[in-house]
């Protein structure tokens, strides 16, 4: 089976949004708690959320210092 090359000029890309779009397209509301993060599908292991965790700890003690 034999496919013809795709013409990618057929399919312009979608013009850029502003980060405000993007909030009121999704419907975003801030995080209110960190209960928010374990929603399922937020990370894909337990070592992926102890990572979070560490960074965001090095990232307010660095603002701190």
């Amino acid at each position: 089976m034999t496919t013809a090359p795709v013409d990618f000029e057929a399919f312009p890309p979608k013009p850029e949004r502003s980060i405000e779009e993007l909030i009121r397209e999704k419907r975003a509301e801030p995080l209110r708690s960190v209960e928010d993060f374990m929603e399922p599908g937020v990370f894909e292991s337990d070592e992926e959320v102890d990572e979070f965790i560490a960074a965001v700890r090095e990232w307010r003690n660095a603002s701190l210092a």
